[in-house]
């Protein structure tokens, strides 16, 4: 546990947050945290988390829709474009 006087900190605060939004299920929120990380060394960890997280929503995206628009797989998956998606697809080899 953090004591109280330090979870005030922007390093402490950060982490407890994105610890905060993976149990909520707001895999957006984890997604968007990586526009505003307090420091660089957290690169490593949201690139993983992206990672883990495009995952679990491709395999609540591939259940919940019989079909769905490259438009909205890229804006549910938090790509920026859609050469991204399709790079991530090509990369997958079930898709």
């Amino acid at each position: 546990l953090v004591p109280m006087n330090e979870r005030e900190n922007k390093y402490i605060t950060f982490v407890v947050e994105l610890e905060q939004y993976l149990m909520e299920g707001s895999y957006n929120k984890v997604l968007a945290a990586r526009k505003r990380t307090p420091s660089k060394v957290y690169s490593w960890l949201l690139e993983n988390l992206e990672e883990t997280v495009r995952e679990e929503v491709a395999s609540c995206l591939e259940v919940a829709y019989p079909t769905l628009t490259t438009a909205s797989a890229q804006k549910l998956m938090n790509f920026s474009s859609q050469k991204m998606l399709e790079d991530y697809v090509a990369e997958k080899d079930n898709w």
